[in-house]
């Protein structure tokens, strides 16, 4: 299957996968997951002009969105912290473009050292609730079910036949743009996380540091170099899993202060829903060693 073939499927998947009104009093809709941007050639400039002022406006647009959702300031400005150090002239990295698209996914996971998605390239499988969004006032929830969350465990702990030891990448550029400055898990509502192998972040407030920027080593723009302080390790391989993360816009006076907005992400994993080891697995592997990997 070709590359493009393969961002146009996977972006189908991700349109797909639709996103859920909460009938949770607060609740708000959640736009569907944008894959768009990451069509042809895996640029993101493929769809819009590299021009700053006109990324600048695209972004503008995508926040101008989900204003109903309260996440970004009515008055927003792209961050100069987050996109002051990208370029006008080159393009985008294949993965960058999604987290541009979707601004209110504050958190995404990746496998670590890596910057693509989970959500990205999680399939639908026959159920549109396999990959959900809600959101309710203080929180929004992903929530991965039977083979999006197979398949979300196949990333964290085997991608591409290699032994991954259940290490995921938490990113928080979007966090970081919205004036969300700090986060940390909380343990006590979270679960199948070995906290004693995780990053600082499983026990104290970090301040986010990713940020996009002209990359020389990809000749593009790209997302911030790593950040270990953002590493989780799961417990157990194929067990449900939830990470909760309490987000702050300013240092938090402690630990157990209340957070300004919480973004859960739940995995429900369904070894009855889909054999991952058939070739629809071999297909996404394929499209990955064709990714320019950070």
């Amino acid at each position: 299957m070709g590359r493009r073939c393969v961002w146009n499927k996977i972006g189908a998947i991700i349109v797909a996968s639709a996103l859920f009104l909460s009938s949770a009093t607060g609740a708000a809709e959640v736009p569907p997951i944008d894959g768009a941007g990451l069509s042809g050639q895996g640029r993101f400039s493929s769809v819009l002009s590299p021009k700053r002022e006109e990324f600048f406006a695209y972004r503008r647009n995508k926040v101008k969105a989900i204003a109903h959702l309260g996440l970004f300031p009515d008055n927003y400005t792209p961050s100069e912290y987050v996109f002051g150090k990208i370029t006008d002239v080159e393009p985008w990295t294949q993965s960058s473009g999604f987290y541009i698209s979707n601004p209110h996914l504050l958190i995404i996971e990746t496998i670590a050292g890596q910057i693509t998605p989970f959500a990205y390239v999680a399939p639908d499988g026959n159920d549109k609730n396999e990959l959900t969004v809600r959101h309710n006032k203080k929180r929004i929830i992903v929530t991965y079910n039977d083979v999006s969350a197979n398949h979300w465990f196949y990333w964290a702990f085997s991608a591409y036949g290699k032994p991954r030891q259940g290490n995921i990448r938490l990113w928080a550029p979007n966090a970081r743009d919205a004036g969300f400055q700090y986060g940390m898990l909380d343990l006590e509502k979270s679960q199948n996380i070995n906290e004693e192998k995780s990053g600082p972040l499983a026990f104290q407030a970090i301040k986010f540091k990713d940020y996009f920027y002209y990359g020389n080593n990809v000749n593009a723009n790209n997302l911030s170099p790593r950040d270990n302080r953002m590493i989780l390790r799961l417990r157990e391989n194929f067990q449900p899993t939830k990470i909760y993360l309490k987000l702050w816009r300013n240092k938090p006076a402690s630990l157990t202060a209340l957070e300004d907005f919480a973004y859960v992400i739940q995995i429900n994993p369904n070894p009855e829903a889909a054999d991952y080891g058939t070739s629809s697995w071999e297909e996404f592997d394929d499209f990955g060693k064709n990714i320019t990997w950070r």
